[in-house]
């Protein structure tokens, strides 16, 4: 792979690998990319809800809600300084 065909932080402008979950509490995860000059979300999930795995490729906006293409269950991502705070009440 030659120098400048690299995939280096610096492509991205947003990354993220979270855990989401259900109201009943079952996990799944979010992948989510964004490349640096891009309005477009590309990653994948696992629904909490059903357990489907998919794709993911919408535009990007804040706050990041991803739906799933099985059984409709909207998981949304929260703040991380939103997060941090419900687990120090905890």
């Amino acid at each position: 792979m030659s120098a400048d065909k690299r995939t280096t932080m610096a492509t991205f402008r947003f990354i993220t690998n979270r855990v989401v979950k259900s109201p009943e509490g079952k996990e799944g995860r979010i992948k989510m990319l964004v490349r640096v000059g891009s309005d477009m979300a590309e990653g994948e999930y696992k629904c909490p809800a059903c357990g489907d795995n998919g794709k993911i490729n919408q535009p990007f906006k804040k706050p990041i809600m991803v739906k799933c293409t099985a059984c409709s269950f909207l998981m949304r991502l929260a703040r991380l300084k939103d997060e941090m705070k419900k687990k120090k009440k905890q």
